[in-house]
């Protein structure tokens, strides 16, 4: 007892299985659409649900995922002379993340990507210009750790499709 009274001591947390019964579902909906004159617009819903039915009161399942989300993406890879486009923009539902870590609420997430491009002419090199969650709309995906904000990238790629 005098350790634990004067800190002198390290936790452990043990996994094991649980006896009630955990039921995961869920349903994923995507389409991926060539437009008229090379446009492109795709998107995808996700719907995931989680149950325990068992009586132990500490378990705590780790499953730590929104039950809804979605994301779109419309663009052109050559919309004028070389030059093309991408926008995109993701939302998730806000949930309740439980671990042994820590327990708390994670928000809903809006993020929304673009990105111009230009194809070289007689090459196979793409310059791109973009950024990611160019709103500035900062967001966290796991309960204690640091909220993400926006990336801004310049990309050649080679051979590119």
């Amino acid at each position: 007892i005098p350790a634990v009274v004067n800190g002198d001591y390290a936790a452990y947390q043990l996994y094991t299985n649980a006896d009630g019964e955990a039921t995961v579902q869920g349903l994923t909906v995507a389409f991926d659409l060539l437009l008229d004159l090379d446009f492109r617009l795709s998107g995808n819903y996700n719907y995931t649900t989680f149950e325990y039915t068992g009586t132990d009161a500490i378990i705590l399942p780790g499953f730590n995922t929104p039950t809804n989300r979605f994301s779109v993406t419309f663009g052109n890879p050559n919309v004028y002379k070389g030059f093309g486009f991408s926008m995109s923009h993701r939302w998730s539902q806000g949930y309740e993340w439980k671990s042994t870590f820590g327990e708390g609420s994670i928000d809903a997430i809006n993020v929304t990507s673009a990105q111009v491009s230009y194809t070289v002419p007689d090459s196979n090199v793409r310059i791109k210009l973009g950024g990611s969650n160019v709103f500035g709309n900062e967001y966290q995906t796991a309960y204690g750790l640091p909220t993400v904000g926006s990336q801004y990238f310049i990309k050649m790629t080679f051979n590119e499709f």
